[in-house]
């Protein structure tokens, strides 16, 4: 603290002192969170603790709030700051995790690891994120992209993870240079945690493509990277999979591995969509009449 606001502080004048950064608990930022208690005077502290200032941000981000929200705030609550004498001006806000919080979050990262199976896990949110009396996790469900944890209580938590599995994804060993024809001695593949969703380029699909721009030695290749050869065109005949059948279909347009195509049965004409695998096999997405 500076002597002239330490000597203000001891005559009686009302202070406000933001700290640089400051760790919140719960999904609501209070401004008391922000201050910093050795520099502002009790009377102050104590007219400003119960008021909010927005939004704590998401573990793993900051937010900064600046003094100038903060004043905004506390007037259009009906606070008369016009004596107030200021210092700092911002906060740097990150978010803490409770003790009560971190032991839900655990529980439920080692029950969602054991329901995925050979996976890791990265936990976005937890909804609600503290239930003290909810006791242990006895199921797992998953509900699309999202998962609900069934607690013992009955209790039900919402949760958001990131699923990321060991894949297959190829990397550029030389540097190479916009319009190269790649070939397989310009790639490598490495093993690397991946979402299900993420689009990792087959090896066979790079490997005869043509780079669109520049890509770096290290770099891992995607598909804005390519201007990627075709696998399927149109007409081509190829075995459509699914996991009740498996037959020939007809290609109705041409394709990239990994890309959605429509397609027809050889046989009937009736149409499907299908995911490409490679040259000759697709993946069944949907069908219709």
């Amino acid at each position: 603290m500076s002597p002239a606001l330490s000597l203000l502080i001891l005559l009686g004048a009302e202070a406000i002192a933001l700290k640089e950064k400051a760790t919140v608990q719960g999904r609501w930022i209070r401004v008391i969170d922000l201050v910093d208690a050795d520099r502002t005077d009790p009377a102050t502290r104590a007219r400003i603790a119960e008021f909010y200032v927005g939004r704590a941000p998401d573990e793993g981000r900051t937010r900064t709030i600046s003094a100038a929200e903060i004043r905004r705030e506390l007037e259009s609550r009906g606070i008369d700051l016009r004596g107030v004498i200021w210092n700092g001006e911002s906060v740097e806000v990150s978010r803490g995790v409770s003790a009560d919080a971190d032991l839900l979050r655990r529980a439920i990262q080692r029950a969602l690891e054991k329901h995925v199976g050979a996976a890791s896990v990265r936990l976005v949110s937890v909804e609600p994120d503290t239930s003290p009396d909810a006791g242990d996790v006895v199921e797992i469900r998953s509900e699309g992209s999202r998962f609900v944890a069934v607690m013992s209580s009955g209790a039900k938590i919402d949760i958001v993870a990131r699923v990321l599995r060991m894949r297959e994804a190829v990397f550029a060993a030389r540097d190479l240079a916009p319009g190269r024809l790649i070939d397989a001695s310009d790639l490598e593949t490495r093993r690397i945690e991946a979402t299900d969703d993420e689009r990792l380029l087959d090896l066979g699909a790079v490997v005869g493509s043509v780079t669109a721009g520049r890509v770096r030695m290290g770099a891992a290749i995607s598909p804005a990277d390519l201007r990627l050869k075709v696998s399927v065109r149109r007409g081509d005949v190829v075995r459509a999979v699914s996991p009740s059948y498996e037959v020939d279909a007809r290609a109705l347009e041409d394709g990239v591995a990994g890309q959605e195509i429509g397609l027809e049965f050889a046989t009937s004409r009736n149409r499907l969509r299908a995911r490409i695998v490679d040259s000759t096999r697709v993946t069944v997405v949907e069908t219709s009449r």
